[in-house]
C-alpha cells in the first residue's frame, strides 16, 4: 500500500487504527470520517490490556474518549465467524467499549445511551441510516447474511461498495460497522459512495482500487454460510466447499465501479 500518497489526516487515522490493534478497513474509514468531521462518533471494543493506551492515543490526536461502565462478553456466534456481544458486570478481564468523538459531550452521551440500550438515539449518533437500525433484529444473528440477502431486490447488479459481506473474508469496507437493511439500501449506498470519495480525496487511491477488487465478484448465500467464487471454486470462510448443493442458495453478484 502506497502510504506516501496518503494525506496527513489519513496517516493519523492509520496510526490511530494501529494503536487499537484492529486491522479491519472499517476502523480506518470510521476514524478518517471522524477526523474529517463527517462522522460524530466512533465506537470500538478494546481488550483490557490495551484500553488505557488506546485512550491516550486518541487524546493525543485531540479526540475525546468515554469508556463503557460494563464489559462485553460474546453471547452468540454463527458459522461465518461473526460474534455478537452483550453487557456484563466488570471483572477486569473482558473488553470494554470506548466512544470516540471530537466533542466530549457526545462521547459521554454515547456511553450512557449504549449502556441503557437506547439503540435508536445511539445509532443516530453513529451515523447509521434509520432504515437499517430499524430493521436490526438480534433474533436473526445466526443467519443474518441470508436474511439481508433475501431482503435485497436486485441480486445480480450490486455495486461492490455495498458488499458488506466482504468483511467476512477481507479487510475491505466502505460502510461503517453496522448491518444494512439490504445490500441495495439506497441510504447505505450513498454513505458508501461518500466514504469512498473521502478515501480518494485523502490519497488512498491504491487502497480503494484494492478494496474495489476484493468486494466485486459472485457469492452464494446459505442460511448457515457465505461462499465466494474463486479461481479454485466456491470457498467459504474456512476453505473450499465441495459437497454442497448450490441450487437453493441466494446468488449475488457485485460489480466494479
Amino acid at each position: 500500500m502506497l502510504l506516501s500518497s496518503f494525506s496527513e489526516t489519513a496517516l493519523t487515522a492509520l496510526e490511530l487504527q494501529a494503536s487499537t490493534y484492529e486491522r479491519t478497513g472499517v476502523t480506518f474509514v470510521e476514524l478518517l470520517s471522524l477526523l474529517t468531521g463527517t462522522k460524530k462518533l466512533v465506537r470500538l471494543v478494546i481488550n483490557p490490556d490495551r484500553l488505557i493506551e488506546v485512550a491516550k492515543s486518541m487524546a493525543l490526536a485531540g479526540l475525546q474518549v468515554a469508556i463503557s461502565p460494563k464489559e462485553l462478553v460474546t453471547s452468540q456466534g454463527n458459522m461465518n465467524g461473526d460474534k455478537f456481544q452483550e453487557w456484563a458486570n466488570p471483572t477486569g478481564r473482558m473488553p470494554r467499549a470506548i466512544y470516540i468523538s471530537q466533542d466530549r459531550q457526545i462521547s459521554k452521551l454515547a456511553a450512557s445511551l449504549d449502556s441503557k440500550g437506547d439503540d435508536a438515539s445511539f445509532a443516530d449518533l453513529l451515523g447509521y441510516p434509520s432504515c437499517c437500525y430499524s430493521a436490526y433484529d438480534p433474533s436473526r444473528y445466526r443467519n443474518w447474511w441470508y436474511w439481508i440477502s433475501h431482503a435485497t431486490r436486485n441480486n445480480s447488479d450490486l455495486p461492490s461498495i455495498m458488499n458488506r459481506i466482504s468483511r467476512l473474508y477481507s479487510q475491505a469496507s466502505f460502510l461503517y460497522d453496522y448491518f444494512p437493511c439490504s445490500l441495495d439500501c439506497s441510504a447505505s449506498t450513498l454513505l458508501a459512495e461518500y466514504n469512498r470519495t473521502i478515501l480518494l480525496t485523502h490519497g488512498c487511491i491504491e487502497l480503494v482500487s484494492k478494496w474495489d477488487s476484493l468486494q466485486s465478484g459472485r457469492f452464494l448465500i446459505f442460511p448457515d454460510c457465505v461462499m465466494k467464487h474463486t479461481e479454485y471454486g466456491w470457498k467459504n470462510k474456512f476453505g473450499l466447499e465441495l459437497d454442497r448443493d448450490y441450487k437453493d442458495a441466494i446468488k449475488l453478484e457485485f460489480r466494479l465501479p
